[in-house]
């Protein structure tokens, strides 16, 4: 029994249907969501269903491209960041590995992705590449 205010941890597993779905077309753009669940248990057990309207995604194709992480901050707030991966593997002392970090803030109408995208970086010696 979970009382109103209280949360717990449900583990949902999404995949897409049919799995074909996606083949070739790496991702989706949009999609919907059917959740089914059941309700109580023995005979007295009730079946709910919903759908979901059009949830969005952008999707990533290339290795080193950005990408979003959300993070719960000190007053349990979620926090969302992005982020960048080193283009080169990062050194190993032992059983750690450590990179160098930038970080900068962005301001009120940037998010944190496109604050993270308006980074070029030196792909070969004559090209460079957006975050």
């Amino acid at each position: 029994q979970i009382a109103p205010g209280q949360s717990a941890i449900l583990v949902v597993k999404l995949a897409l249907d049919p799995p074909t779905a996606a083949a070739g077309a790496g991702c989706p753009p949009s999609f919907k969501l059917n959740l089914s669940a059941r309700l109580g248990t023995g005979d007295d057990a009730e079946e709910i269903s919903v759908e979901s309207q059009a949830v969005s995604v952008r999707c990533r194709a290339a290795e080193g491209q950005s990408f979003l992480v959300t993070f719960r901050d000190h007053d349990a707030s979620v926090g969302c960041a992005a982020v960048i991966p080193p283009l080169q593997s990062c050194p190993r002392d032992g059983a750690l590995s450590s990179c160098p970090v930038l970080l900068t803030m962005h301001g009120t109408g940037v998010s944190a992705n496109d604050q993270a995208d308006s980074y070029k970086r030196q792909a070969t010696k004559d090209e460079w590449e957006f975050g």
